[in-house]
This record gives C-alpha cells, structure tokens and sequence, in this order.
C-alpha cells in the first residue's frame, strides 16, 4: 500500500471486518488497531486517481467505527465512553456525524435514559435528515420509545420525531 486510495481501500476493509467480528462475538479489536494503524499513513501518501477509494477514511472515522462495534457488542458504557474522545466536527460528512449521534442515542437508549437518547437522535436527525429517517436502527428505536417512554415525551419532541421518520401517522 503506497497510495490514499490503496491505504484507505485497505482500512476500510479491516473496519468492514471489525464490524463483523462484533457481530458474531469476537473481538473486533485487532481489525480496529490494524485500521487506526493504517489512518496515520494518510498524510504521508501520495495522491492517486484510482476509482477504489474511501475518502471518508481516516482517524476519526475509525473512532466512530469503534463505537459501532461496541454498540454491536452492546456495550453502552463503551459507547458513551468512547464519544467524548470524538469530535463530531472531525468526522468526513455529514452522514458520517448522524451515525455518531445515533450510536450515543442507541446506548443511552440501552440504558433507558431516554431524554437523552432522544437528544441525540434529534442532533442526528440535523446533521443528516434524509440519512437518519430512513435508518432501520433509528426506527426502531423510535418505536419502541414511543412505546416506553413516559408520556411528556411521546407528546413532545419525541411523538414529532416519530411522526417525521413514518413510526406514527401523521
């Protein structure tokens, strides 16, 4: 690997592979070491025009595939210990920035602190609309708060989140 894009072709795949060791119940961490490795190569890579790139690849990316593949393993006090070493900001896009949001709203979700929870879909849901309403893990979610959650928030912002993602008629 000498390129960007052979070097972030290369990390996205070992990110590929930590999500599926986090999802059949291994370790995902050896995957996630080999792909933060690999991000401090980018700086120093010449440039190509090869079609097989990532260019969401790098640090902060790998950041917030560690949280994922903690929320995989469920593990929110992983998650939320993780997030504060993040920047939003620091992540490649905006789709990338809803993904943070939703992974803190699914932990604190898992251990029903669902004010805050609801907080963080919400900042998902403004950093990336058409990505976050469509999202099977954020509807869910949002379904089973609706049928949770105390009724002050199902009235409120919650109930109009649910009627924005399609959990509820409008």
């Amino acid at each position: 690997m000498r390129t960007v894009g052979e070097i972030e072709t290369y990390g996205m795949l070992h990110l590929q592979a930590s999500m599926v060791a986090a999802t059949r119940g291994s370790d995902p961490e050896p995957h996630l070491a080999e792909a933060a490795e690999t991000a401090t190569r980018l700086a120093d890579a010449p440039p190509n025009t090869s079609v097989a790139r990532n260019e969401s690849f790098g640090p902060a990316n790998v950041a917030l595939w560690r949280m994922s593949a903690a929320m995989e393993r469920r593990e929110p006090g992983r998650v939320l210990a993780l997030a504060p070493t993040l920047r939003p900001a620091d992540l490649p896009n905006e789709g990338r920035r809803a993904q943070y949001f939703v992974e803190v709203g699914r932990a604190h979700a898992m251990r029903k602190n669902y004010r805050e929870s609801l907080y963080a879909l919400l900042r998902a849901e403004h950093a990336a609309p058409q990505h976050v309403r469509t999202m099977p893990p954020v509807r869910e979610l949002v379904g089973h708060m609706m049928r949770t959650a105390r009724r002050d928030l199902t009235t409120g912002d919650l109930g109009r989140l649910a009627q924005r993602i399609g959990v509820v008629p409008v």
